[in-house]
């Protein structure tokens, strides 16, 4: 039987609410060549009944069932388990347009990118509300293409800034296989897109793009893999520190420093400030730890946004943990005046 043209990697954790809507736009896909590649990650609900369900009327759909690892490892099995020239990656609460498959693959196909990025549309679960932002910086990117109608970039041709300017999701994208087949995931960590798309921004000699809004993301579930797993929050400081090895690891790390120091003070602040409970307590001792001996000096151009987390960073850390919730408790009741 004759390979597929794209492998749509589908890692699934207790998503029955949604699971239906995002096989149903998958297999009414306007493009037939793919093949969906569901890893049902030990979900505890109805799940797996339903992708088995789904792969006996779609012979396209394949079902791998493993215990409770974590998304980055149904990730990298999927990969491992493709044989298609393309792939991409579908969290299974989005959705995809129906002619996401078709406009990716003729883009990649045209432009010989090692990747192809889209928008979004930002779906807000407990409204299903959708809410159109702007995941792709447009202005900018048209701004350092380097002939009015470029269709492709790198990171080589794009000011440090551009790193922070993309989505750094894993979905909403296709890839060559042959490009992203030894980029892992790191396993048994959250958060883990950063070091992954840091690593293809670097790798990539050719990056291409299209401006329409062809991915449906879902925004945060109450049960999802990152908010059930709120005592992994801590994960983020190793994955900071697993993406400046990347930077290093390319000799990347003094043109971005500046740009990756500004997104890891701004990431572990919003983590350590949405944690509750033990969680919270446990990230506020790795965080004091983290920023303890943290160079500010490093950081150019600063915004008012990035110095009032500076601001909020320096202060915090010279608390206890009782003094720091009233003092995070004072912060947020005067941002909301």
């Amino acid at each position: 039987m004759p390979m597929k043209k794209i492998s749509v990697v589908i890692p699934v954790y207790n998503t029955e609410k949604y699971l239906d809507i995002c096989l149903d736009a998958l297999i009414n896909q306007s493009f037939c060549d793919f093949e969906a590649i569901c890893i049902n990650d030990g979900s505890k609900d109805s799940s797996l009944d339903i992708l088995t369900r789904y792969a006996k009327f779609d012979k396209r759909i394949k079902v791998f069932s493993t215990e409770n690892k974590g998304l980055s490892e149904a990730r990298n099995l999927g990969v491992e388990i493709s044989d298609a020239k393309y792939i991409c990656f579908l969290d299974s609460d989005d959705y995809l347009s129906p002619v996401f498959l078709d406009r990716m693959l003729k883009k990649i196909e045209k432009t010989k990118a090692d990747y192809v990025f889209c928008d979004s549309v930002k779906i807000v679960p407990e409204t299903n509300k959708v809410e159109y932002w702007d995941y792709i910086q447009k202005d900018e990117l048209k701004k350092y293409l380097k002939k009015p109608k470029e269709e492709c970039f790198n990171e080589k041709s794009s000011p440090p800034f551009m790193w922070d300017r993309m989505n750094m999701c894993a979905w909403g994208k296709i890839y060559k296989r042959n490009f992203i087949k030894d980029i892992k995931f790191p396993k048994g960590l959250i958060f883990e897109d950063l070091p992954h798309y840091t690593e293809c921004y670097l790798k990539a000699e050719k990056i291409s793009f299209d401006y329409k809004k062809l991915y449906y993301y879902r925004t945060s579930r109450k049960n999802s893999i990152i908010n059930s797993f709120q005592d992994k929050y801590t994960d983020v400081f190793e994955i900071y520190n697993l993406t400046e090895e990347i930077f290093k690891k390319y000799n990347k790390y003094e043109k971005y420093k500046s740009e990756f120091l500004a997104k890891k003070l701004k990431d572990c602040t919003l983590r350590l400030i949405s944690a509750e409970g033990a969680a919270k307590e446990k990230m506020f001792e790795n965080y004091k730890k983290e920023f303890m001996t943290f160079n500010f000096k490093e950081l150019n151009q600063l915004d008012m946004g990035l110095k009032n987390i500076c601001r909020f960073v320096q202060n915090a850390i010279l608390l206890d943990y009782e003094d720091y919730i009233n003092y995070e408790d004072g912060i947020i009741r005067k941002e909301k005046r």
